[in-house]
């Protein structure tokens, strides 16, 4: 690809990056998107450790800030339960998903530590 493609290619690629990057502004978005993350982690491990299921929540609402919507978003998600999820073939695979999905529940929790320091004293 030559100079003038490749800056051609950038220009019309930067908003949809842009746009791409930025969070959406709707609190239920937001809320069935950490929703999401917490009842494939509970599906895929059965049960969750209690601290980490804590901090989790407490660390979405943090990050979220404060909105009726998210909650609304968030508890309509979890309580669909497991029944959405496509059964996972082998315990080795399920084992390999449900560290996946702790490793995720975590980095959202250290995000919220790094961000929110007040909050963790």
């Amino acid at each position: 690809m030559n100079g003038r493609t490749l800056l051609v290619v950038i220009l019309l690629a930067h908003p949809t990056l842009s746009f791409a990057a930025t969070q959406p502004g709707d609190g239920k978005v937001l809320g069935a998107s950490d929703g999401l993350m917490y009842s494939r982690a509970q599906f895929t491990c059965g049960t969750l450790p209690a601290d980490l299921v804590a901090d989790y929540v407490k660390a979405s609402k943090l990050i979220a800030g404060p909105s009726a919507e998210y909650d609304e978003g968030y508890e309509q998600v979890v309580s669909r339960g497991e029944r959405n999820w496509p059964a996972i073939p082998s315990a080795e695979q399920r084992a390999l998903e449900c560290q996946k999905s702790k490793e995720d529940l975590a980095i959202k929790v250290k995000l919220a530590q790094r961000w929110f320091p007040e909050a963790y004293k």
